[in-house]
Parts: structure tokens; C-alpha cells; sequence
């Protein structure tokens, strides 16, 4: 299996089971899950979870129609 993620400058620094974490050239982390569609081929979820610095205002995550959606105030 092969899984062509990585940008130059990116690193992966955890996986476990199906989640990896990529720690961005920038410092940022994004973590992704891996899936096995009915074909049982890998698919990356376009959907992946994003840690990055913050913006001096404080941030919360809502949930809306199924999404998380971040809010700063």
C-alpha cells in the first residue's frame, strides 16, 4: 500500500490504525483518516482535522448540519 501525502518539508510523526499525523513544514499538525472503500483500496477522508497557531482570539468549535465549523470571538 502506498499513500502519496506528504508535501517536501512535511514529516509524519504518529500512525495508528487508521490516523496519521503530519507535522506541516510550516509547524502546523493535520491529522487524516485512512479509509477502505468497498474495494478494499485506501482512501484518504477529505475531511481531516487541521492544529494551528493561534490567532490571539479565542476560538470555538460548533457542530452544524453534521460539520464542525470553528468560531473566533
Amino acid at each position: 500500500m502506498k499513500i502519496e501525502i506528504l508535501d517536501d518539508g512535511d514529516e509524519v510523526i504518529g500512525f495508528s490504525d487508521n490516523k496519521v499525523a503530519i507535522k506541516k513544514k510550516s509547524g502546523e499538525l493535520e491529522i487524516f483518516i485512512i479509509e477502505k472503500d468497498n474495494n478494499n483500496i485506501p482512501r484518504i477522508n477529505p475531511e481531516s482535522l487541521l492544529i494551528t497557531f493561534k490567532t490571539g482570539k479565542t476560538n470555538r468549535i460548533v457542530q452544524k448540519k453534521g460539520k464542525a465549523e470553528i468560531i473566533s470571538f
